[in-house]
């Protein structure tokens, strides 16, 4: 009877061995599935930062060209609007001239 108890015993034990290996294997695999998924997010998400990061350098570009543009256009208002004081007051220097030209 100890014999028979213990080749059942044994019989118990290799199934439960068989089984535990079965869940090893199906958790290695689930892990391998899950490692695999995880790198390919892991390089989505480097793609969407490096997307990111262009379109940030792009808009950055151009908001200083445009900042530049708008310096340009300043400047060349504020050198008109000179140019247009002293043509007015050349003028009217050469009005004043003209009138006491007149007078003599």
């Amino acid at each position: 009877e100890y014999v028979e108890s213990s080749k059942e015993l044994e019989t118990e034990l290799e199934s439960e061995l068989e089984k535990l290996e079965t869940q090893l294997t199906e958790a290695l695999e689930s892990n391998e599935d899950l490692t695999s998924t995880n790198k390919k997010l892991k390089a989505d998400l480097n793609k969407i930062g490096d997307s990111h990061t262009e379109s940030h350098n792009s808009l950055s570009s151009e908001v200083k060209s445009l900042t530049q543009k708008l310096q340009a256009a300043e400047q060349l208002a504020d050198d008109s609007e000179n140019g247009l004081r002293a043509k007015s007051e050349s003028e009217r220097k050469l009005q004043i001239e003209l009138d006491d030209a007149l007078e003599q």
